[in-house]
């Protein structure tokens, strides 16, 4: 096991220039009493102030406080503190409720499975003072998934669902029936960048040190440090619903424009070259004057993480967001309640895991049965496609197929056995694909997808 120490230690924030006055926390303040005029020199002092005055009040520091803070003060800059630093200042007084005997006894399950169990896998983090911080598990199974479905991880931290506000972190993939798949779970204490090395590098001795291809996740900066520190050969994507339920918050005013958001959403999941990417968000920025929006700015900079056309040379399964990762908390919150336990959380997750695979189960001998019933009769290509593919990919095969009858093609230029064509869809592509086939050596070529596709002859 490792007993490496996870710092507890949450920064201070900047004190303010020109104080107008100081806390003193040992007078009662009156429920009517605002915040506003007060001033404190750390992160710790404010929330607690604000949690006393929360609780004369009466409500949620959790829930409202923040929201409630920024209209007391005036806006988000003077708050002195972002929703993070909260969350990571709180963890202090999480790891002092934290129960022994129930890490200890979550541990002690580990240890049994790990026992018992060839290929069972589990590291725990703790603290100066050995107190549980930071914990990590697979079982075999979700080893051999990984081996199989590990091109693509979808990692979310976005839930917190116990009695010690842990940060609940799956790591999640998609398998052949297009269902979840759980590679593993690790649980933290906050969201510093070495929390989540800790995390990322234990996920990835388990797996024998096989990177993703591509790793989903939200805009957390934290964990994208700790992304290029541990899977610096891996795809950084965004999840493109995070964006949008951000974009609310900074570009209110633009979205509330007439169709803004029919060519923001077409930039977010829909422009399948660079091209089409640049021509877009050219007549965006030109359209609504947003060239010097700040967070605009700033979406255009990593757009190489959240726009499809820029990464289609890593796979992702056509997966734009983090939701299965999201599946998978929502599926645990209904098990439980902000008093479950660490047990609690480790019995939920083996109770989801066992759904998923009993479903996948189904799947398998659904389509050891029998085949998808196709929608024309003698097409080779389909024929094919229902061989060897499961029932769920192949209708997904044979709705691209579909799509393609819609396209117009032009055969521009034959030299050598090399034919090149031009492929669009009329009234709807602005720029024309180009497409290469070498019928020498059966290879083809597309200029929205620059890897290069073999093909076989087909029987």
């Amino acid at each position: 096991m490792s007993d490496s120490i996870a710092q507890q230690d949450v920064a201070e924030t900047e004190h303010t220039p020109d104080p107008v006055g100081v806390v003193d926390t040992e007078d009662a303040n009156p429920a009517d009493q605002d915040l506003v005029g007060m001033s404190v020199c750390s992160v710790d002092e404010a929330y607690d102030m604000y949690n006393d005055y929360a609780f004369r009040v009466g409500f949620s520091v959790r829930r409202d406080g923040l929201r409630f803070l920024k209209t007391q003060s005036g806006g988000s800059p003077l708050v002195g503190f972002t929703s993070r630093d909260a969350y990571n200042s709180l963890c202090t007084d999480a790891l002092n409720r934290l129960d022994g005997t129930d890490s200890n006894t979550l541990i002690e399950i580990f240890k049994r499975r790990q026992s018992s169990e060839i290929d069972f896998y589990f590291d725990f983090e703790v603290d100066l003072e050995s107190r549980l911080c930071s914990f990590f598990w697979r079982d075999g199974r979700m080893r051999r998934d990984y081996d199989l479905f590990g091109d693509l991880l979808v990692h979310d931290t976005t839930y917190r669902t116990n009695k010690y506000d842990m940060i609940c972190g799956p790591f999640v993939g998609m398998n052949n029936h297009c269902m979840n798949v759980m590679f593993g779970c690790g649980f933290l204490m906050n969201e510093k960048i070495e929390s989540f090395v800790w995390l990322f590098k234990t996920f990835l001795r388990s797996m024998d040190y096989k990177s993703p291809q591509s790793i989903m996740t939200d805009q957390c900066a934290a964990m994208a440090a700790a992304i290029v520190q541990v899977f610096p050969s891996s795809r950084h994507r965004l999840c493109i619903w995070h964006i949008g339920e951000n974009s609310k918050k900074h570009i209110k005013g633009l979205r509330n424009q007439k169709d803004f958001l029919d060519i923001f959403n077409c930039l977010l999941k829909y422009t399948d070259t660079e091209a089409e990417f640049e021509f877009y968000w050219t007549r965006m920025v030109t359209t609504y004057k947003c060239h010097n929006n700040h967070w605009i700015e700033k979406l255009y900079g990593c757009r190489e993480k959240w726009c499809p056309a820029f990464s289609k040379d890593y796979f992702s399964g056509g997966i734009l967001s983090s939701e299965r990762s999201e599946t998978t908390n929502h599926s645990i919150s209904r098990r439980l309640s902000k008093t479950s336990g660490l047990c609690d959380l480790y019995n939920s997750f083996v109770g989801v895991i066992s759904e998923w695979r009993s479903r996948e189960n189904g799947e398998d001998v659904r389509c050891s049965q029998g085949v998808p019933t196709m929608v024309m009769d003698n097409v080779k290509i389909l024929l094919h496609a229902r061989k060897i593919y499961t029932i769920e990919i192949y209708y997904l095969f044979e709705e691209q197929f579909l799509k393609g009858g819609s396209c117009y093609q032009e055969c521009v230029m034959l030299e050598d056995g090399v034919y090149k064509y031009h492929v669009w869809r009329p009234d709807v592509d602005i720029i024309r694909h180009e497409v290469v086939f070498n019928s020498r050596q059966m290879d083809i070529g597309c200029s929205c997808n620059p890897r290069e596709v073999y093909f076989e002859e087909v029987d």
